[in-house]
């Protein structure tokens, strides 16, 4: 294929904003002379960014002062991001090449602003790609590899063999740099590669158009079986997502589509294996208050409606036991509880507030539930406060979160839910306590 910068024009209007990744790689340098090239022809504004990642010290300066010369010789204007790629792998367990990648993009979405971002991943990526994706098991979304185009980013070149790079670099006296790193076959895409794709050009010498055809052929399957989804199965809740019941019911390829879509709208895109939507899938036919840990910190429930899968540290329970005060206290994560002291005659128990007797609740303290808690509640029998909430419906991943007002373990008010019938407001009340409540929407029964 012989490159020119009308490979890029479809992808650029005028006067659009573009920024392109540049490492000073082969690939990195030919994409950023095809724009500049096309910008001689259309009016748009380019900026090059480069990410120094600190990875590989010397060799990064290296790296940057290359691409600082180049752009000054081509007269664009660059901007340089310095990351501590190993320390953020380590902070969020991540491999050294997720965290370079997530934070190279993070780079790149901070500096553009309604544009468009440029990178330069070729055919050969596309196919070491696919390979690894289905060497971990993946679907026939995993085997459709890179998108070509995936929201504000652009890879124009992801059809262009290296081969042809590098003939266009050659050709136009193009200056790049060698990335010793690309050589350590410990990285997982070097051995593919420098071993699996060599040994397979030997055998078939056009392996890598076979495979971005294939990944081809496989986008154009997981469009239309995505256009098949019946997304009413799916309602965002309490900062998660419900998988309704009755998803596990559908065929397989709409039911692990519907797990992965989940994922998706809590902004997890990556490392959700067939072996996750196989685990949620079975989760979805076990007892309610059953609990599945999975991959981001992300917890899946059995809930009465479904399966609820949420980001566990949004959950966390934050708050300490809080003694009863007649004032307004902020309860994590439940919300606000707030309590005052009002005339016996303007009691509503309509209202939705609950009245107490304040004699009864002096000496309480607000907390979250505890072994052997027991509720009396109002007009009704005794029984433990476990008890009490599979009575009610309340989820269990719920249950731990839900403030009661308690003199041991002996409950007197469970938030927004019910009084104990030890608390009541009677004839012989002299001073009554109205408590309300405003609880987050993270929170509900």
């Amino acid at each position: 294929m012989k490159l020119s910068y009308n490979l890029l024009e479809e992808y650029i209007n005028e006067n659009d904003n573009v920024i392109i990744g540049v490492s000073g790689g082969a690939d990195s340098m030919c994409l950023l002379h095809l724009l500049v090239s096309l910008k001689n022809h259309l009016n748009f504004n380019l900026t090059a960014v480069h990410v120094n990642h600190g990875i590989r010290e010397t060799e990064a300066d290296r790296d940057q002062k290359f691409v600082e010369a180049s752009a000054r010789k081509l007269g664009i204007n660059l901007i340089v991001k310095k990351v501590d790629a190993i320390n953020y792998a380590k902070e969020n367990c991540f491999t050294i090449e997720e965290a370079a990648r997530n934070l190279r993009y993070k780079c790149f979405n901070e500096i553009v602003k309604n544009g468009k971002i440029f990178v330069a991943h070729n055919a050969s990526d596309q196919a070491e790609t696919v390979l690894m994706h289905i060497a971990r098991g993946a679907s026939i979304n995993g085997a459709s590899g890179i998108k070509k185009v995936n929201g504000n980013i652009y890879r124009p070149l992801l059809h262009v063999e290296r081969e042809d790079i590098l003939k266009y670099l050659a050709s136009n006296q193009i200056d790049y740099i060698l990335d010793s790193s690309n050589l350590d076959n410990k990285y997982h895409r070097n051995y593919i590669r420098n071993n699996v794709l060599v040994a397979l050009k030997q055998v078939y010498p056009k392996v890598v158009r076979s495979i971005c055809s294939f990944a081809e052929s496989c986008s154009e399957d997981a469009n239309f079986i995505n256009s098949l989804l019946p997304k009413e199965y799916l309602l965002m809740q309490d900062g998660g997502v419900l998988l309704k019941t009755n998803f596990c019911h559908l065929h397989k390829a709409l039911s692990f589509r519907l797990i992965k879509r989940a994922f998706e709208m809590l902004g997890i895109y990556a490392d959700i294996e067939k072996k996750h939507m196989q685990s949620v899938l079975e989760l979805s036919f076990q007892r309610s208050g059953s609990i599945l840990h999975l991959p981001h910190n992300v917890c899946a429930y059995k809930v009465y409606d479904g399966v609820f899968i949420e980001i566990d540290e949004q959950t966390k329970k934050t708050q300490s036991e809080q003694k009863f005060a007649l004032k307004t206290l902020n309860f994590e994560p439940f919300g606000k509880i707030s309590a005052k002291t009002v005339p016996v005659d303007s009691v509503d128990f309509k209202d939705g507030n609950h009245y107490v007797d304040y004699n009864f609740v002096q000496g309480a303290v607000w907390r979250f539930k505890k072994n052997g808690d027991i509720f009396k509640k109002y007009k009704s029998g005794t029984k433990s406060l476990a008890d009490y909430f599979t009575d009610q419906k309340v989820q269990r991943r719920l249950r731990d979160f839900v403030p009661v007002l308690a003199i041991e373990n002996e409950i007197l008010v469970v938030a927004n839910m019910n009084i104990s019938d030890k608390v009541k407001v009677t004839g012989n009340t002299k001073k009554v306590v109205k408590i309300c409540y405003q609880p987050s929407n993270l929170l509900t029964r």
